[in-house]
């Protein structure tokens, strides 16, 4: 949080934000110390994915959600979740046989990837590298014209 956003968060929010950070942290890092108990990897991850909505955009990238699995056997597979280069959570290895997390985690796994690529692309489609880069085929075009 930035300072502007922790002002904000003080004074109109009640400290609500820092305490919804403070809280999911605590559920993922000590998974089932404390209240709820719902530990399925869906749950899990869907916790990390919150906490990583609360960063300011320059930090998202460092969060991130790895699956370890080996795609050609049924064999058990994992997950780790970490800010950086902090671990905060690494599951037991799971079943594939057990209900249906692994096809969800994976599912949320491409959400947290599509939703960089588009962060990455906001940056860079400001309206001056519009115009810019506009500026730039409509000078190669030109050039193109006057060679033929």
């Amino acid at each position: 949080m930035g300072l502007i956003d922790r002002l904000y968060d003080r004074f109109f929010r009640q400290g609500g934000k820092r305490a919804a950070i403070t809280r999911l942290y605590r559920q993922l890092s000590q998974p089932g110390a404390r209240e709820p108990h719902d530990l399925t990897p869906t749950t899990m991850v869907a916790r990390f994915m919150q906490l990583r909505a609360y960063a300011n955009s320059e930090y998202r990238k460092l969060f991130q959600l790895s699956l370890r699995y080996d795609p050609l056997e049924q064999a058990p597979w994992s997950y780790l979740m970490q800010i950086g280069d902090y671990q905060i959570y690494q599951s037991p290895p799971l079943d594939y046989r057990l209900d249906n997390h692994f096809a969800e985690v994976c599912t949320m796994k491409v959400c947290q990837s599509l939703d960089d690529v588009l962060a990455e692309i906001r940056e860079q489609l400001t309206p001056e590298r519009y115009i810019q880069s506009q500026i730039e085929s409509m000078a190669g075009a030109a050039k193109n014209t006057r060679r033929t």
